[in-house]
């Protein structure tokens, strides 16, 4: 995979950091007539209202700027929200595009053309204006100058996902007669709110910023001239731990095929988008410490410690969240793995358990740290591996659809195949997935299934994967030994006939629950969150939202289920709201412990009147045993959200990773014109 960036000459289609640039093209507002740029010894400041310039303190304006000029305009101390307009001065500013939509407790950085007339700033609200000049531009093409020129592809040269101070990046693109770069950048910090200043390499570095650098994303189109003309490097400071994505859009040159273009500027607009879709693939490795891939040297990870995974060069720069098999084997003694996003304090979730010497996988979703990478912590001592099977894109990606769990295959029945068998060992059996157990036959991507593997003759695995891959991946999505019964969920890509393939390296049954449909016509997307635990039942009878019956303990009674309420309005566990009102499928992490004896565990909307014939995690007496569940959220009932029946006493652990809904996104959404 590779990070997207998309453009069509001036009209560029810039993805951002958590924004999504693709808006329509419009008609730029007349510039001074001609598109050849000059460039005074560095940026000068022409408007600060901060240090009385030319007003003292924040104002709505209008503010003169000077005309046929390129401007780098930062707007600071925002107390209200409000719109800035850059017009003609004297008349009304709404007559012109908005050039930032502000909100309160933020700053925003932009680079503005001006026309040939009295240019004035107006705001809707009062604000500090801080006006660098960086560009004349010509009020003819042939007034001398530089002349921009746009890239056919624009090319990613970031020159790294997270970095402080100054870095290099590579210009290689540019024809040798470029004297300025023009570039798309984005930036989020990671820490403290800080600058990012764009400059000639082997210059000094100016006072001046390029863009201000916080928390949430933000972006500019950004033109500095080269050290020398063909010069192959520009240089980039960032004054905090930043994010930074850098794009060459184009360059200025002393001859162009359009002499009336200028440099590609940004409008914000404050809309609403889809929330994140599913992207589903062919399974790749990102981690194996036995390797060593994606880790520093073949070892295992020590107990108590962190294996940070970069997911830097599978990953797109608006990925919201990732979806990894991961599997923790050989461990040295029985603990637990958590999967977090890097950002932030590891949760007192868990994802899976082992024992010493086991080998135990689980699917992980997950949200994707600003530094594109996630952390895995294990308690003990133990080798980690994990396979990228899936992404959350921002402005992308398919919707989905939550089900009821529904049995596709099962080699027992038989259901799915011809007749009832094993599938034997190293052979792969093709599952039709499209058209069948409430998935629809066409306009489908990928489904989550719960995969099991039942009295496997010999210790294996089992691989699923789309049946039109260029080859069966070597990763796999779950691990049995001989007579076990074990299920992991997947999420997997449908070949284009709407098939998956199932490999099991032994003889073994095999049983395939669907629980959730992803394609473009599907309306909800994911909402990743920090992970928090929603129920432990080891704490008694009285410690979550449950409704129904549990033991004096607190552990599922055998054959009554329970429900468990998520979707909170006042009610919040551990000082937190749950899921909203408009989540229609939830993603949880259930764990099953201290089993009184052998069995499993189907977890269900609460809405269904009747328990599907489906189980998601099957364990024997004694055991802790995870797996992630997808289940659909129907209309509220007396017994809450989502119910579970054990067929044995049993403790329950549930962790919320997410939630699926239609509920547009609120976000800048920049044009490009």
């Amino acid at each position: 995979m590779v990070r997207r960036w998309t453009s069509h000459a001036i009209a560029a289609s810039v993805v951002l950091l958590g924004s999504t640039m693709a808006g329509p093209t419009r008609a730029r507002a007349a510039t001074s007539g001609g598109g050849r740029l000059s460039f005074p010894s560095g940026p000068q400041r022409v408007v600060d209202t901060r240090d009385g310039v030319p007003v003292s303190g924040p104002t709505r304006g209008p503010i003169s700027l000077p005309s046929g000029s390129l401007l780098s305009v930062a707007v600071v101390d925002i107390t209200a929200p409000g719109q800035v307009f850059v017009h003609p001065c004297g008349s009304s500013p709404t007559a012109s595009p908005a050039v930032f939509l502000v909100r309160p407790d933020e700053q925003f950085e932009n680079t503005v053309i001006t026309g040939p007339g009295p240019t004035c700033l107006s705001s809707t609200t009062p604000l500090n204006v801080v006006v660098d000049h960086r560009a004349t531009i010509g009020s003819t093409p042939a007034s001398g100058g530089l002349q921009y020129v746009p890239l056919a592809t624009p090319v990613d040269v970031s020159p790294a996902r997270a970095f402080s101070g100054d870095a290099q990046i590579d210009l290689s693109e540019v024809p040798v007669e470029a004297a300025a770069s023009v570039l798309g950048i984005t930036v989020a910090a990671i820490g403290p709110v800080g600058f990012v200043t764009v400059y000639p390499c082997n210059t000094p570095r100016p006072t001046a910023s390029d863009l201000l650098a916080r928390a949430a994303p933000s972006g500019s189109v950004v033109v500095t001239p080269l050290s020398a003309p063909g010069a192959t490097t520009q240089c980039v400071f960032a004054s905090a731990e930043t994010v930074v994505q850098v794009v060459v859009l184009g360059y200025l040159a002393p001859s162009g095929p359009d002499n009336t273009a200028v440099p590609p500027t940004l409008r914000w607009n404050f809309a609403s988008t889809a929330p994140p879709g599913l992207d589903a693939f062919t399974p790749v490795r990102v981690l194996d410490t036995r390797e060593p891939i994606g880790a520093p040297a073949a070892a295992k990870l020590g107990a108590g410690e962190v294996q940070v995974v970069d997911l830097a060069p599978f990953v797109t720069i608006q990925t919201t969240a990732v979806v990894l098999n991961v599997t923790a084997t050989e461990p040295d003694g029985a603990g637990y793995v958590t999967a977090f996003p890097c950002d932030e304090e590891r949760p007192t979730v868990s994802n899976l358990n082992y024992v010493a010497g086991q080998t135990v996988p689980n699917l992980v979703t997950v949200r994707l740290g600003v530094d594109a990478s996630v952390c895995l912590f294990s308690q003990m001592r133990t080798h980690l591996v994990a396979d990228l099977t899936a992404t959350y894109e921002f402005g992308g990606g398919d919707g989905a659809v939550a089900l009821a769990p529904a049995r596709l295959l099962d080699t027992r029945e038989p259901i799915g195949v011809p007749s009832v068998g094993k599938l034997t060992g190293g052979r792969v059996l093709t599952l039709a997935v499209a058209g069948s157990g409430g998935v629809p036959a066409a306009g489908v991507d990928a489904v989550t299934m719960n995969v099991t593997a039942v009295d496997p003759a010999a210790d294996g695995f089992a691989t699923v994967y789309p049946c039109d891959a260029a080859a069966r991946p070597t990763a796999s999505n779950l691990n049995y030994v001989a007579g076990q019964t074990v299920a992991n969920a997947v999420t997997v890509k449908l070949s284009a006939a709407g098939t998956v393939c199932i490999f099991t390296q032994s003889t073994a049954h095999v049983v395939a629950d669907v629980n959730a449909w992803y394609g473009p016509a599907a309306p909800a997307g994911y909402e990743a969150l920090t992970p928090v635990r929603a129920l432990d039942t080891r704490l008694g009878p009285n410690t979550g939202p449950v409704a129904g019956a549990l033991s004096a303990s607190g552990a599922l009674i055998p054959g009554q289920p329970s429900g468990l309420a998520l979707r909170l309005t006042s009610s919040t566990i551990d000082g937190r709201v749950v899921l909203p009102p408009d989540a229609n499928a939830v993603v949880l992490n259930v764990t099953a412990t201290q089993p009184r004896g052998p069995g499993f565990l189907t977890v269900y909307p609460c809405s269904e009147s009747l328990r599907p014939t489906t189980s998601s995690l099957n364990f024997v007496a004694g055991q802790t045993v995870a797996n992630q569940v997808t289940v659909a959220l129907g209309p509220d009932v007396p017994a809450g959200d989502v119910c579970f029946y054990s067929q044995q006493l049993v403790d329950v652990v549930v962790d919320v990773a997410g939630y699926y809904t239609a509920q547009p996104e609120q976000g800048w959404i920049p044009d490009v014109v």
